[in-house]
């Protein structure tokens, strides 16, 4: 019967398809007649018009005549049925021939005299009064405006395409003002541009196209001519180059690869020269490679439109001198899924378009690039391609010399790296977002393998040279201000302030204390600026101090030899010789002495700085021994021939004592007060002491320092004022503060004190639960896809163990174990550092209890699977123990473990014990549907999901007679239905 309904509708399908035709026999009829009718009435309207007037030469209805004319009807009725695009073409032409248009004369009514159809006039006048400033809250209210996604259908996509090119329009125009379009929110508008790339597919299905099914077969497929129009599956290729009559449209489901063979391959015009909705790839087995997709113009993808459920593959071939306004060369539709596009060989170049003059990736549309080169494309938004989705790169593609960006990222948008970038040209990044000295805008995708990024700084790059790329810490690339280095030195190269990562276009400051330059005898400086002049950062740069300078003047003393001032010289010049002005100097005869002038002390020279020229006298005196010592007794100067009456000065270095723990030593001057030599005299040096400070620090048992106290005076007694310290709890061990070593004692010198502790032994509690294996452990997760993968392999490791073990007997555990270090309050899931090294003792469930009551008649084994470390995918199978209480084995990891069951041989290996073996345990047993249950035995027990079960063998027996009848009961009932 269900061939029979097969049959009737291929009877119904035939005879519609009948009807169809000969129904259009009657409909061509009449429509000829219509033609001729129509021709006839034309005729006769035109000589009707001819009677009227004349119309003179080059008078039309675009530019300007003179005589006698009239709007002929006849021509409004043939321009009424002329495209939208003659329409565009005749806006635009001048009207050279200008005239004054008589008064009354329309566009509806014939008029004599001079007139003029001034349609450019016009058209300047309205624009003129519709004109308004182009804003950006204006632009995105325009946006805002557009219908949802979903409100968007084939009844009103012509409006919303309207809407777009409007956008469009004033898109630009702010864009030529200088508006900030790429603040604009541009979701609503790539929504309804995907909705409108969708919609547009609809084209692409019904039957194949006439003529494009070529007879022609060779070995590299089937020849591709001309005819184009819809695909069916299979292999093509260009023996020459072909110009197409139909674009190519290759549907959802479709396999086709095509082979440009080194000719060219060139579209309508009017529409992207391939659609694909199925699968296609591209290819040029040519050895001159040589071979094109061009002429394709569409608002989608000039080239190559890949539909929502398309597939394109390019590793040859190049697209070169498309447009769309969406994607020049290549558009890759987003929709519900979205297309794919992957290239790793061929070209696209020399393509336009205002979105991706190469390629647009539209949301939930993919390209991935990891060869191939995408060149001298131009686009207002990416030259190269403009990404509004996932694009992933890697290997060596070039992707440069793009007009308006190599590659456009769109808000919130990122490069993927698929893997190393080798390319030997670096590819250029332009995104929506602009980067500021306090934002910068991520441009890849965040990866933990950083390896590729550290790698890819060095092959993307910015196409505004105006910002770098770099590496964020967080793993991904980044756009940035280029940061420099801005030094600040003072005059002898002394660096005074380094200020790093100071951004591009700021004004750097000097934010240190006014440099000074030291005075030297001749000159005093004074800081003037900066050379050179401080401007904006575009580079790293190194201002240097500046200073004037003044020459230095001095005082000139001319004193007796009894300290009498003879005569001041203030203001004197650096470098002149002073002199003294006044009488000659005189020292009055005592009974002693007789004293004759005998010059100036120093030697008079040029001015150097401040100087006492002292009289000096030439006599006969008795002179002195004057001795100068240290307080230990260490002669430090002999004054000898000291002159009676003079004050005896020490000329050496000033008296030093060497300071000791307590204090520190400063030279205070001598004992006996130095006075007038009167006889021979010894004068020893006295100091004053200062008590000394120490440093004091307290650091933890680690070395970390705690705190550190400074200038802790010698003799006092140091105190910690910080935090008990404390030491983290190991696996054994919990720690308390003890004290302090060495023990604190009063300051003698710089001392560290270490933090010391008492220890507490850990009591640990192991807690063991054993249930159903409902998930892949994580350890595991990479060897199977799912864990009935996982427990067919457990299964068929364990029944290999020994013979006799089938699948049917056999039982899967889920054993987990946990450690508390508090006594129970607190648990944590046991891992391979804390697993104990001797393993633990578990007590599996018996499989049933008819087992159980007969456990010593069977033989079991047991395999455990190690999930973590070197050893995940291994099995262990350890010795097994039959006790009243279940099966028990010891492990050395947990989790999956499988039991299978025989019965017993006469000699079997399997040890029977009456009691259960003790473990340092507390176990939780657990079935697949039971609340979790904690007990405190010394062995572990557990249920499990079992196999080899027939305690309900009645119960299936009766479902499956119940099933059975109601499958017999629904045929019936259908067979019915279908007669």
């Amino acid at each position: 019967m269900k061939g029979y309904g097969k049959m009737k509708k291929k009877i119904f399908a035939l005879l519609i398809s009948m009807v169809l035709i000969f129904g259009f026999i009657p409909t061509i009829t009449f429509a000829t007649g219509m033609d001729m009718e129509a021709a006839a009435v034309e005729t006769e309207s035109d000589e009707e018009i001819e009677s009227s007037c004349t119309v003179t030469e080059n008078c039309t209805l675009e530019a300007g005549h003179e005589g006698n004319c009239v709007v002929n009807e006849a021509e409004e009725i043939k321009e009424e049925n002329d495209t939208a695009s003659e329409t565009e073409m005749e806006a635009e032409e001048d009207a050279e021939n200008s005239c004054t248009v008589t008064e009354g004369c329309t566009l509806e009514t014939g008029h004599e005299g001079d007139c003029v159809v001034d349609e450019t006039t016009e058209n300047d006048e309205e624009s003129d009064d519709n004109k308004e400033e182009v804003t950006f809250d204006s632009v995105q209210a325009m946006i805002d405006a557009l219908p949802d996604a979903e409100d968007i259908s084939e009844e009103n996509m012509s409006d919303v395409e309207a809407q777009l090119d409007a956008i469009d329009e004033v898109k630009s125009a702010l864009y030529q003002a200088g508006g900030d379009v790429d603040s604009l929110d541009m979701t609503r508008y790539d929504a309804a541009c995907e909705v409108l790339a969708t919609l547009s597919e609809s084209d692409e299905t019904g039957t194949l196209l006439l003529g494009s099914t070529p007879s022609l077969t060779t070995a590299t497929g089937t020849e591709l001519t001309k005819e184009g129009g819809l695909l069916s599956s299979g292999n093509y290729y260009l023996a020459n180059d072909v110009i197409l009559e139909n674009d190519i449209h290759i549907q959802n489901g479709t396999t086709v690869t095509i082979d440009l063979n080194g000719y060219t391959l060139t579209g309508t015009g009017s529409d992207s020269v391939i659609k694909a909705n199925g699968t296609l790839t591209l290819i040029d087995d040519s050895s001159a490679q040589t071979g094109k997709i061009t002429g394709g113009s569409a608002t989608y993808g000039g080239g190559v439109r890949v539909g929502s459920t398309g597939s394109f593959t390019m590793s040859g071939g190049t697209i070169t001198g498309n447009s769309g306004t969406y994607g020049g060369g290549v558009y890759v539709v987003g929709g519900s899924t979205g297309g794919s596009f992957t290239m790793s060989g061929g070209a696209i170049t020399n393509n336009s378009g205002t979105y991706g003059g190469g390629v647009y990736v539209a949301t939930k549309g993919s390209f991935t690039m990891s060869g191939g080169t995408i060149t001298n494309n131009s686009g207002t938004y990416g030259g190269g391609i403009y990404v509004n989705n996932t694009f992933t790169v890697s290997g060596s593609p070039v992707i440069s010399n793009n007009t308006g960006g190599n590659v456009y990222l769109n808000s919130g948008k990122y490069i993927t790296l698929g893997g190393n970038l080798t390319t030997s040209v670096p590819i250029g990044v332009t995104t929506a977002t602009v980067p500021t000295s306090s934002s910068m805008v991520q441009i890849t995708t965040t990866e933990t393998n950083t390896s590729y990024y550290s790698g890819a700084v060095n092959y993307i790059t910015s196409d505004n040279g105006n910002y770098k790329v770099r590496v964020n810490s967080a793993g991904y690339l980044e756009l940035a201000l280029p940061t420099y280095t801005v030094e600040w030195v003072d005059a002898d190269g002394t660096v005074l302030e380094t200020d790093t990562d100071v951004a591009y276009g700021t004004m750097p400051s000097y934010d240190g204390e006014t440099p000074t330059k030291a005075a030297n005898a001749q000159y005093t400086y004074t800081f003037a600026g900066w050379m050179p002049e401080v401007s904006e950062v575009t580079g790293n740069a190194t201002y240097t101090a500046t200073y004037s300078r003044t020459v230095n003047t001095y005082t000139i003393e001319w004193v007796d030899a009894d300290g009498i001032v003879l005569e001041t010289d203030t203001d004197v010049a650096y470098g002149t010789t002073p002199s003294y002005d006044g009488e000659t100097p005189t020292k009055a005869a005592d009974a002693r002495y007789t004293y004759t002038f005998a010059g100036w002390t120093p030697e008079v020279s040029d001015v150097t700085g401040n100087v006492t020229y002292t009289a000096t006298y030439s006599s006969t005196v008795n002179t002195y021994i004057v001795k100068w010592v240290d307080e230990d007794g260490t002669l430090l100067e002999t004054d000898t021939a000291a002159a009676y009456g003079t004050t005896p000065s020490y000329d050496g270095a000033t008296p030093t004592k060497a300071a000791d723990a307590q204090y520190t030593y400063t030279f205070a001057g001598w004992t006996p007060t130095v006075s007038d030599v009167i006889e021979n005299v010894t004068y020893t040096a006295t100091y004053s002491s200062t008590v000394n400070t120490y440093t004091v620090e307290w650091v933890d048992e680690d070395g970390t320092v705690l705190e550190t106290d400074t200038d802790v005076a010698y003799g006092t007694t140091p105190s910690y004022d910080g935090e008990t310290p404390t030491k983290a709890a190991d696996a054994q061990y919990t720690y308390t503060f003890a004290g302090w070593t060495p023990e604190v004692s009063d300051v003698t010198g710089n001392v560290t004190y270490t933090a010391t502790y008492s220890s507490t032994e850990i009591e640990i509690i192991n807690n063991i639960s054993v249930s159903a294996l409902t998930a892949v452990p994580e350890g595991l997760a990479g060897k199977y896809s799912s864990v009935t993968e996982l427990i067919n392999d457990l299964i068929a490791r364990v029944i290999a163990v020994s013979a006799g073990y089938t699948e049917e007997n056999t039982v899967i555990y889920d054993v987990k174990l946990q450690i508390s270090r508090d006594g129970g309050l607190t648990w944590e899931d046991a891992t391979e550092e804390n697993f104990p090294a001797e393993g633990i003792t578990v007590t599996l469930a018996y499989p049933n209890d008819k087992i159980k009551a007969d456990y010593q008649n069977y033989d079991f084994v047991v395999l455990h699977m190690f999930t973590t470390g070197e050893k995940a995918g291994q099995t262990e199978t350890p010795a097994v123990t039959k006790t009243s209480d279940g099966i028990q084995v010891t492990l050395t990891g947990l989790s999956p473990v499988v039991v299978a069951w025989k019965e017993a041989e006469e000699e079997s290996e399997v040890t029977v014990a009456n009691e259960t073996t003790a473990t340092e345990s507390t176990v939780t047993e657990t079935s697949a549907d039971s609340e979790t249950a904690t007990t405190e035995n010394d062995s572990v027990a557990a249920t499990s999901p079992q196999t080899g079960d027939n305690s309900n063998l009645w119960l299936w027996i009766i479902l499956a007679l119940f099933s059975g009848s109601y499958i017999i009961c629904v045929s019936f009932i259908r067979r019915k239905r279908n007669h």
